[in-house]
């Protein structure tokens, strides 16, 4: 009797103590759900918003590599303006010669002449491709008198195309022989981050395109200055990550 009485406690001493280290286990899991969304409400917002851009962008370059045309799908309902850089997209037949309107030596002030042109193509997005041009023309000294003969221009599109959003590209850099070729082109930086400012104050889309640049420099013709075909691909790319967010 006395050893069936022991053994029902020493049952029921093994049954509590399962359960107690069921509700630790539970209570340990509760806490770390909450410590990790205690630590998600402390992160950088601006932080996790570039892990997701991230995640896009790789996305879509794993697409781009199971199907480049896929990204150029993308540019359906957009157009590209700008310099002699934004010829390839046509030049190669990424996209259509409605689609581009680009031309060597072109600056940002330009961009007003092409806007009967722009108004009957009707795009969605308008993506400005200048830069290179406009600072070795020297006619802008400093980057924030630039920048704000962009937003003049970029203003002027958004009256007399209210249906259109516009993007601006960040300048990509010059290496090499074209780095070498004018000494301005080390303030290339500078003339972004005027940009960039701009566009944030205005709440204007920016494209950096600074990643790009950094892990294609392969990928640039021998002056320096412009890309080969294989370039076009990942500008691309990247310019989509930003149209996505629209």
């Amino acid at each position: 009797m006395v050893v069936a009485v022991v053994l029902i406690i020493t049952v029921a001493f093994a049954f509590g103590v399962y359960h107690w280290r069921q509700s630790e286990k539970k209570a340990e899991k509760i806490n770390q759900g909450i410590a990790y969304l205690e630590s998600l409400e402390k992160q950088d917002l601006e932080a996790i918003s570039k892990k997701i851009d991230a995640v896009k962008a790789e996305q879509s370059l794993t697409l781009a590599n199971q199907d480049e045309n896929a990204v150029w799908k993308g540019f359906d309902s957009t157009m590209i303006v700008g310099d002699s850089r934004a010829v390839g997209f046509q030049y190669y037949e990424f996209l259509s010669e409605n689609q581009v309107i680009a031309e060597k030596g072109r600056k940002i002030t330009d961009v007003p002449d092409d806007l009967e042109k722009i108004k009957k193509t009707a795009p969605k997005q308008l993506v400005l491709c200048f830069g290179l041009n406009d600072i070795r023309s020297e006619i802008w000294k400093e980057p924030a008198e630039y920048a704000k003969a962009y937003q003049k221009v970029v203003e002027t599109l958004q009256k007399e195309l209210p249906g259109t959003t516009i993007y601006i590209n960040s300048i990509l850099p010059a290496i090499g022989e074209g780095y070498a070729s004018y000494e301005g082109y080390a303030r290339i930086g500078e003339f972004n981050e005027a940009l960039k400012k701009m566009a944030e104050t205005n709440k204007y889309h920016y494209i950096n395109n600074d990643k790009v640049a950094e892990e294609h420099t392969d990928l640039y013709e021998g002056d320096g200055l412009h890309f080969q075909k294989e370039f076009y691909k990942y500008w691309a790319i990247n310019m989509l990550s930003e149209v996505s967010k629209s």
